[in-house]
């Protein structure tokens, strides 16, 4: 499964959820006494529309659970029990065996899918924040078609918010520096702000004003230097992600979503 395909599997089971948690179905207060032997549930699921949603989001509990460790997030939960201790479940399995349904805020599950689904967007996502007439981006695309990443470009009447939209779901931010244009320094700022891995270029000979001693500047002479320097420079940034482990687990913090008036 293609990462395009995942977003589309993750935004589709995000309706299912939110379909289920708006239909009013849920246990008890007491939540995790009510559960699928409650008073609530049992009603629920003479409910042929219910029973049939409650189905089709365990039928795709596994796929969506694969999809987000893949995205770095651990498959288990582990929530207080109110005088049992501790359980440990999967991130819907609180939803399909509707254990939490009273007490927890939707947002915890659909803010997973959201996060997973930039996540998935940004990878592979590459955006050369300067023009198309500029000499560099015949190369970038090139570069983009060896890696087998999205390669992304503001159009010339893109409005700004637009721009930043792009930003954030770019894995990787190319900012030429050849023609001095503020709005580039904005978007590279933008950029770092947003945890993108950046790479300033320009052509040989431009006199840059800005002080960019933690990034360097890949200067290059023609497209074809150019694309080689960008690839090299793609290796060491793929190899710093590997080393600063960015694909650790993330387990949810499920405790800042439980709702206090419950």
């Amino acid at each position: 499964m293609n990462e395009e395909e995942a977003v589309q599997l993750l935004i589709e089971f995000r309706e299912l959820i939110d379909k289920y948690l708006f239909l009013g179905y849920s246990p008890s207060l007491d939540t995790f006494s009510g559960g699928e032997g409650s008073k609530e549930m049992s009603k629920a699921l003479k409910d042929p529309k219910f029973e049939h949603l409650r189905d089709t989001i365990m039928d795709m509990e596994a796929k969506i659970l694969n999809i987000l460790e893949e995205c770095g997030f651990d498959r288990y939960i582990t929530l207080p029990s109110y005088g049992y201790g501790f359980s440990k479940v999967t991130l819907f399995e609180l939803v399909w065996r509707n254990l939490t349904a009273s007490s927890v805020s939707k947002e915890f599950f659909s803010e997973k899918i959201d996060e997973a689904v930039k996540i998935l967007q940004k990878r592979g996502g590459m955006i050369f924040v300067v023009p198309h007439s500029t000499e560099g981006y015949e190369a970038l695309t090139l570069v983009a078609e060896e890696r087998q990443m999205t390669f992304k470009s503001p159009e010339p009447d893109m409005r700004n918010e637009e721009i930043l939209k792009l930003i954030e779901l770019c894995e990787v931010v190319i900012v030429d520096l050849t023609s001095q244009n503020s709005n580039s320094y904005f978007e590279a700022g933008y950029a770092q702000g947003m945890g993108n891995s950046l790479i300033y270029i320009a052509k040989e000979g431009a006199k840059i004003d800005f002080d960019f001693t933690e990034e360097p500047v890949i200067y290059f002479e023609s497209k074809y230097d150019l694309r080689r320097k960008v690839c090299e420079r793609l290796d060491v940034l793929e190899r710093e992600k590997e080393i600063s482990g960015q694909k650790k687990r993330i387990e949810p913090d499920i405790l800042r979503y439980i709702r206090e008036d419950v």
